[in-house]
């Protein structure tokens, strides 16, 4: 540490996020980590009083931090896994909507009796993650099973 003081006026900058935030219809604020030096929970009521609908964090331990201080969905980046204790409990709560960027893993949620909310992820040009565009046909079959939130 370097001792190092950060102040934020913080009248100037809700109203800075409140004008991005007008003029961004469907914004959703993200949380990751250590919510960028404020903290995840601070983070969450921050996007609660700004209006937000949906906040974004980065890992399904991260749903805890700020399900309680923002009432809206959560979207989980980290792409949801099969098999994985942390993925699986996020469908199991309905404000959570984890991502999908494999074609396997978005059939498995699809095989559940209830349709799951999803995000699904597309291969972008980095190739992290992301279904194939070959692979979008099947994303379209499982209409019936899952519940595309994007």
């Amino acid at each position: 540490m370097s001792g190092l003081t950060l102040t934020v006026d913080a009248a100037a900058w809700r109203q800075h996020q409140q004008t991005v935030a007008d003029a961004t219809p469907g914004l959703v604020p993200v949380a990751k980590g250590n919510g960028y030096g404020f903290g995840l929970p601070r983070l969450a009521e921050e996007a609660e009083l700004l209006g937000a609908d949906t906040i974004a964090v980065g890992v399904p331990d991260e749903v805890s931090a700020v399900r309680e201080r923002f009432s809206g969905d959560i979207v989980v980046l980290n792409p949801w896994r099969d098999g994985d204790p942390g993925s699986a409990r996020t469908v199991e709560d309905e404000r959570v909507i984890p991502t999908v960027s494999r074609a396997d893993d978005l059939a498995a949620l699809g095989a559940g009796g209830t349709p799951t909310r999803v995000l699904v992820e597309v291969m972008t040009s980095m190739r992290r993650h992301g279904i194939a565009s070959g692979d979008l046909r099947m994303v379209a079959d499982l209409a019936d099973h899952l519940d595309f939130d994007g």
